[in-house]
């Protein structure tokens, strides 16, 4: 198989030409390939927190978190209600892939701590049907089946027409295309590139060993076949900024919503009871960078708090991608809108 190549010059000037040199960053992050130019909303990120989303033992209150994404999702489209936001995203015939991110719950696991996985994409697709989706176009998946078994998910590749899919990449293949990024060359997740026209990225806010935060750009670690190649000097040679200008990712991604119900403050992607915090938050974006910026924030604010170490110095990424074009790094132009519903 060839290797399509994609350099950091290469994929600045084809992003900048395909714009017509439009000057914000976040405006690059949908390519030309795209029939329809989705709702977007460069350097903006909207927060919704409401006390009362989680209990203490875990229990999350699915009613309060729809009412979160409706309010977020309106806030950010300016739609007059949850079915008008949702169309600025996507439409009935497509087939939507809600990712969302697994990993490390060894230790929660069949607990009431996950919980919080399940309210959220019941919110998604319960939006999702307001626009007559149909929920055999509807698939929840991640990388691994037993990640997704460990936060309550059943994988189903023969569900029925009314049922949702929940699919893992791992079981389902990857896309014969290659792609070489830096030297190191990696495949797509068939569930991406072939199973779904429309992608709902739902990533978690927690910390990372290695490139100091997970949030929407990490997160496509599973999306791809071999995320351990590029895990080098803080995943950034080449790493997560090369990865999350992959065709498929950019066509596709049409909003990220951020479960930040909890935030790992430490020693994530594991998640350990002691390093959780109810945040009790849904973030809204497009543009990644930007997002990931104000998680970055979020979290710095908790560890100086409690006296442990700043991460932003390993967060290396974050800045890495936008200087590819895909998002605002810079905070004093990044529009964060903070709503407390209660």
């Amino acid at each position: 198989m060839s290797a399509q190549k994609i350099t950091r010059r290469e994929f600045i000037n084809q992003t900048v030409s395909t714009s017509l040199g439009a000057a914000l960053l976040g405006q690059h992050l949908f390519a030309k390939e795209a029939s329809k130019k989705w709702f977007q909303k460069p350097a903006t990120v909207v927060k919704v927190t409401h006390s009362q989303a989680l209990a203490e033992d875990g229990t999350t209150n699915t009613t309060i978190v729809q009412q979160m994404i409706e309010k977020a999702l309106c806030e950010f489209t300016q739609a007059k209600d949850g079915r008008d936001a949702w169309n600025h995203f996507v439409e009935p015939k497509d087939t939507i892939g809600i990712k969302i991110n697994t990993l490390g719950l060894r230790h929660v696991a069949g607990t009431k701590y996950t919980l919080h996985f399940h309210a959220v994409t019941s919110a998604i697709t319960e939006g999702l049907k307001k626009i007559a989706v149909k929920p055999s176009n509807m698939l929840i998946w991640d990388m691994r089946e037993r990640h997704l078994q460990e936060a309550g998910f059943s994988p189903n590749t023969e569900a029925s027409s009314a049922e949702i899919r929940c699919l893992s990449a791992q079981e389902n293949d990857f896309d014969e295309k290659a792609y070489e990024l830096g030297g190191r060359t990696t495949y797509v997740t068939k569930i991406l590139t072939q199973d779904t026209s429309a992608l709902i990225s739902v990533p978690l806010a927690k910390t990372h060993r290695m490139s100091g935060v997970t949030g929407a750009l990490k997160f496509h670690y599973g999306t791809i076949n071999n995320p351990r190649d590029f895990h080098a000097d803080n995943c950034c040679n080449p790493g997560i900024a090369e990865v999350n200008t992959l065709p498929p990712i950019r066509e596709k991604t049409r909003v990220i919503i951020m479960d930040a119900l909890y935030t790992v403050i430490e020693g994530g992607p594991t998640w350990n009871l002691p390093n959780l915090r109810r945040t009790n938050s849904i973030l809204v974006a497009t543009d990644p960078v930007a997002l990931d910026c104000i998680l970055l924030e979020m979290i710095e604010g908790f560890r100086k708090a409690e006296n442990l170490e700043p991460i932003t110095p390993v967060a290396k990424h974050i800045k890495l991608a936008a200087d590819l074009g895909l998002g605002e790094y810079d905070r004093a132009k990044i529009n964060l809108v903070e709503i407390k519903l209660g």
